[in-house]
């Protein structure tokens, strides 16, 4: 079966998980990604002001 042969709905679940990466809740997996961000962020910001003993 190549590419062309797949049903319309089978192309449109891949693209979208092309899409989302493969997650259901792509403003889930988005809000995951900001915050382990942010966390990194903070994290380094702390152990700059702080020292090592911030963390």
């Amino acid at each position: 079966m190549t590419g062309t042969d797949l049903p319309a709905d089978e192309v449109s679940r891949r693209a979208q998980e092309l899409l989302t990466g493969g997650t259901e809740d792509p403003l889930g997996a988005a809000q995951a990604l900001w915050a382990r961000w942010w966390e990194r962020r903070t994290n380094r910001a702390a152990l700059v002001v702080c020292g090592p003993a911030a963390r």
